[in-house]
C-alpha cells in the first residue's frame, strides 16, 4: 500500500470539514496526517487516524526529512506548505497541475480553486486525480458513538472562534425559552475559553444543560442523537454536518459559497451584508447587523412559517436553503 501524507495546518473547523476527503483516501492509501497540536489532532486520533503533530512549519520541515511519502497533499496550500509537500514526496513521480519542472508528485488545490463551489467539492478534484471516488462515511462515524442520550433533545452552539461572530444573548435566550416548550432537553455546547463560558452561562432555563469542553467521543454521541443543530459557523456546525443532521447555520461574515455545513438538510440564516461583499476578513469589532435577527423570527424558520429567499444545490444534489435578513 502506498504511503500518503495529508498536511492539515488549519483550524479544527477546516479539518473537520474535509473529513470526507480523508476517509476516501484511507480506502486506498496508508495515510498519515501532519497537523499542529490542536483540536484537529484530537479529532482525527479519536477516529483512529495516524497523526504526527508539529509545533511549527520549521518543525514540519525537520520531520519531513525523516518521513518520506509516495504522495503528499496539502489541502490549503501556500508557497511554504507547497515546498514542504514537495520535500516530503519521495522519488520521481508523475506531474500534476502547473509544476512540470519538479521531479516530485505534488497535488495542490489552490492553483485552480473555484470560489463558487464548496471546499469539499473543490477538494474532490484530488480524488479524481488519484482515480478515487468519494466514499460514504457516515456509518463509520456513527460506529464511533459510544453512548446515547435519552429523550427528545436539540443541540445549540452559540459561540465560535471570535466573540464578534456571536449572535446577541437576548436572541439565544428568547429562542431557548420558546424551544423549551417543544423538547425535553436543550444542550448548549461551550468551549474552555472564559468568554465562551461566561456567555453560555447566561443562557438559562429548566431544560438547559451546559456542556463544557466535551471530548470528541462524547460530542459524537450527543450530536448523533439531536433532533437538529443550531449554531454559528464553527467546527461544531461542521461536525453536525458530518453526521448529516438537520442544521440551522447562523452566519455572520464568512464566505458561505464555500464553507456552509455539508449535509443533506441545511438552512443558512444570513444578513444581507454577507451576500453583498467579497471581503471575508475576520471583523475587528461586533457586527451590528446580527442584532436584526430575533429568537422569534428564528423560530418561524424552524417551524416552516418562513420561506427561504434563495436556494442552491451542491454537487451532491443537496438542497441548501438561504434565509436572508
Amino acid at each position: 500500500m502506498e504511503k500518503l501524507t495529508l498536511i492539515f495546518l488549519q483550524g479544527l473547523g477546516n479539518s473537520i470539514l474535509n473529513f470526507p476527503i480523508y476517509y476516501s483516501l484511507i480506502q486506498k492509501y496508508d495515510v498519515e496526517i501532519l497537523t499542529y497540536k490542536n483540536g484537529s489532532s484530537d479529532f482525527y486520533r479519536e477516529l483512529g487516524a495516524k497523526v504526527t503533530e508539529v509545533a511549527s512549519l520549521k518543525d514540519l520541515l525537520v520531520k519531513s526529512y525523516r518521513n518520506k511519502s509516495d504522495i503528499v497533499i496539502t489541502l490549503y496550500p501556500n508557497w511554504r506548505r507547497e515546498l514542504v509537500a514537495i520535500n516530503l514526496a519521495d522519488g520521481l513521480r508523475k506531474y500534476h497541475f502547473k509544476i512540470p519542472k519538479l521531479s516530485q508528485y505534488f497535488i495542490g488545490r489552490c492553483l485552480e480553486v473555484d470560489h463558487e463551489i464548496h471546499d469539499v467539492e473543490n477538494n474532490l478534484r484530488i480524488l479524481r486525480v488519484l482515480g478515487l471516488k468519494a466514499s460514504p462515511y457516515r456509518d463509520y462515524l456513527v460506529s464511533k458513538t459510544k453512548s446515547s442520550f435519552t429523550g427528545k433533545y436539540i443541540v445549540l452552539h452559540p459561540t465560535a472562534s471570535t466573540m464578534n461572530k456571536y449572535y446577541p444573548l437576548d436572541f439565544w435566550q428568547e429562542l431557548v425559552d420558546r424551544l423549551s416548550l417543544k423538547f425535553d432537553r436543550i444542550f448548549i455546547l461551550c468551549g474552555h475559553k472564559e468568554e465562551e463560558k461566561n456567555f453560555c452561562g447566561q443562557i438559562v432555563g429548566e431544560k438547559v444543560e451546559l456542556k463544557i469542553g466535551l471530548k470528541f467521543n462524547e460530542l459524537f454521541s450527543l450530536i448523533n442523537g439531536t433532533e437538529f443543530f443550531i449554531g454559528l459557523d464553527s467546527s461544531m456546525m461542521h461536525l453536525a454536518a458530518l453526521f448529516d443532521k438537520k442544521i440551522y447555520a447562523l452566519w455572520s461574515f464568512a464566505d458561505m459559497r464555500r464553507i456552509y455545513p455539508y449535509s443533506s438538510d441545511v438552512s443558512i440564516i444570513a444578513p444581507v451584508e454577507v451576500l453583498e461583499t467579497n471581503d471575508f476578513k475576520y471583523p475587528k469589532s461586533e457586527l451590528p447587523w446580527l442584532k436584526r435577527m430575533s429568537g422569534g423570527e428564528m423560530l418561524k424558520i424552524i417551524e416552516g412559517k418562513s420561506q427561504p429567499n434563495k436556494r442552491k444545490t451542491d454537487l451532491n444534489n443537496n438542497d441548501v436553503k438561504i434565509y436572508v435578513y
